[in-house]
């Protein structure tokens, strides 16, 4: 099934360049850290749909509490995960990913905590190859400001998926010509495929947009090996001298991955860079996907792989 995908507004602030991922306030600058921490520069914090301006207060180790200038929206609670931002400059903006501890009318305390949450599942010593191809900053923006549409092809955890009757009605994409078969199996015997493909849709033509299409069909930018993978991202250790990359740069990888002898998942997922980790002869890449995996990926993979 094609079912179109709205980007959080959180998965949005990721997007943007002027943007630096940071686990702790101790990793910027003691004075801004101080005119942050004293209220005399405001912050801002993302959740699902919504975002608020706010002060920042310390609470605890690798906690925070943040005072909000409007009241928080009512269906944040306990567990949820937000973005706090906190703009520098134009040019410069730190962001801590946070779960929620405690919520009231304008207050709410975090616990800083990793971006990729999800249970990871070690497949280094599989030897699963995907290939990578880097989006131009042409078409990041685009789907930033909603020029294109994102879709995910799925066949899993359907009933996972928040889709409004007006979000399908007359959709229809004409996607075949872009699909992706760059196969790992030499097998006759055809496994079952489990499958989720993300594409750039033109809105006007309701087709894949051409030059997403050229990308995916072209020859990969780089090959990686996955280090370790869950249901929101990915490490991938890349087989080359370290690719060109940045963190912040949207990458669209495919491949394919043998769960058992009867089941395969076969991808194509968008995910933007979060980290890199340079080698003398390589890069690990960390990876978020722009759209988490229904959490049946995670049953799937806790069935085939030990969790690290």
């Amino acid at each position: 099934m094609l079912l179109p995908v709205r980007l959080r507004e959180k998965t949005k602030e990721i997007l943007r360049r002027s943007n630096v991922q940071i686990y702790s306030l101790d990793c910027i600058d003691p004075t801004i850290k101080d005119h942050f921490l004293s209220g005399k520069k405001r912050v801002l914090i993302f959740f699902e749909k919504d975002f608020l301006w706010g002060r920042l207060h310390k609470s605890g180790q690798q906690r925070l509490t943040v005072e909000t200038e409007e009241s928080l929206p009512p269906y944040v609670k306990e567990g949820d995960i937000g973005l706090v931002v906190l703009p520098v400059s134009k040019e410069r903006r730190y962001v801590l990913q946070g779960q929620v501890l405690k919520r009231f009318l304008h207050t709410v305390e975090i616990s800083i905590v990793d971006p990729r949450k999800d249970v990871r599942f070690k497949v280094i010593d599989r030897g699963f190859k995907i290939f990578a191809h880097q989006l131009t900053d042409n078409m990041v923006q685009a789907l930033l400001y909603e020029k294109l549409l994102f879709v995910r092809e799925i066949n899993f955890g359907l009933d996972e998926f928040e889709v409004k009757g007006e979000d399908t009605a007359q959709f229809k994409v004409h996607y075949g010509e872009a699909d992706v078969d760059r196969t790992q199996s030499s097998s006759s015997y055809t496994p079952f495929e489990y499958k989720a493909k993300d594409y750039l849709v033109h809105l006007k033509a309701r087709d894949i947009y051409p030059e997403y299409k050229s990308l995916i069909k072209g020859p990969p930018d780089f090959e990686a090996q996955i280090v370790d993978l869950s249901r929101g991202g990915a490490a991938l250790l890349s087989l080359e001298n370290g690719p060109s990359l940045t963190v912040g740069d949207v990458l669209a990888i495919s491949g394919n991955i043998t769960l058992s002898p009867k089941d395969l998942f076969d991808f194509l997922l968008l995910g933007v860079v979060r980290g890199i980790s340079k080698e003398e002869a390589s890069s690990c890449i960390h990876l978020m996907y722009l759209k988490a995996l229904p959490l049946r990926a995670q049953v799937l993979f806790e069935r085939s792989f030990a969790p690290q």
